[in-house]
């Protein structure tokens, strides 16, 4: 029983990992595409730091510098190691005049 149990669980577990990917890659897809827009609901479903990074480069990308920085923040909240995401928040601080 607890053998069938834990086979029941590993294949729940890579099912859920396996229905990540090609839901990424369909927001990866559509964000290279320039349909930021549609990229930006596929990601918000995802909910990772990697998510949460792009759609704050698809809201600055549409020219919404406010949300882009929530995300960002968001993102960093998350992950605070992410160099990558400082340094893109960092330059739209710029861009906005916030020093």
């Amino acid at each position: 029983m607890l053998k069938n149990l834990i086979s029941l669980l590993f294949v729940f577990a890579v099912a859920k990992a396996g229905a990540q990917t090609p839901a990424l890659d369909l927001a990866d897809s559509l964000f290279r595409s320039g349909n930021f827009t549609q990229a930006i609901k596929v990601y918000t479903q995802l909910n990772s730091g990697y998510a949460n990074l792009q759609v704050a480069r698809g809201y600055s990308a549409l020219g919404n510098y406010e949300k882009a920085v929530k995300q960002y923040e968001l993102a960093l909240a998350e992950n605070p190691k992410l160099l990558l995401a400082k340094n893109e928040l960092g330059k739209l601080l710029f861009k906005l005049s916030r020093f």
